[in-house]
This record gives C-alpha cells, sequence and structure tokens, in this order.
C-alpha cells in the first residue's frame, strides 16, 4: 500500500458519503467516526440512503456475508505501547545512524 496518503479529514460524529468511481454503478461506503474513537461504516448501493449488505472478511476470515453496519472499536491500549517501542527504537536506529555517517 505504498500509495497511501491522506485524502480526507473525518470529523468526529459526522457521517461521510464515499463514492466509487464507477460508471456502471452507484455505490460506495458510510464511515462516521464515532465519539468513543471507533469508526462504524456501511456499504450502500444505488443512494446512500440505501445501506445494502456486504460480506465482511477480517484478516481474511470470512465473517458475515450479510452485513449492514459494521462497528470497529479503537485500538487496544497494548498497541500504543508496542508502537512507541517500535518508535523509540527506530529513533535509536537513526541516531546512530546520524552519528556514524558525520
Amino acid at each position: 500500500m505504498d500509495d497511501v496518503k491522506i485524502d480526507l479529514m473525518l470529523p468526529r460524529g459526522k457521517t461521510k458519503v464515499l463514492k466509487a468511481d464507477e460508471k456502471d454503478y452507484e455505490r460506495g461506503i458510510l464511515v462516521k467516526l464515532l465519539d468513543n474513537g471507533g469508526y462504524k461504516f456501511a456499504y450502500w448501493y444505488k443512494t446512500p440512503h440505501e445501506i445494502a449488505p456486504a460480506e465482511i472478511i477480517v484478516d481474511g476470515v470470512p465473517i458475515k456475508k450479510d452485513a449492514m453496519v459494521v462497528e470497529m472499536k479503537f485500538h487496544p491500549k497494548s498497541y500504543y505501547k508496542r508502537r512507541d517501542m517500535i518508535d523509540k527504537q527506530e529513533f535509536r536506529n537513526k541516531e546512530k545512524w546520524v552519528m556514524v555517517s558525520n
């Protein structure tokens, strides 16, 4: 996923409508950043007011074939600790590289 960049800022509590760039179908995703830090999303077809069922696959495992609304919770606190450790290690490695290169 090298082409990933921020395209849209998602305001908390407001549903945003994303539309697929297709000529044959009107379809897309509704997404909302929740007050608890999670996200709620749904697939729409023909009109954003018509939520349609969609198959949900998590980490390669089919979960439900006809889900209507999916909620993704905020990541656990252990993620912060793990991410902070990675960031510190990358910073240490960068410092060593800078010191060696001078």
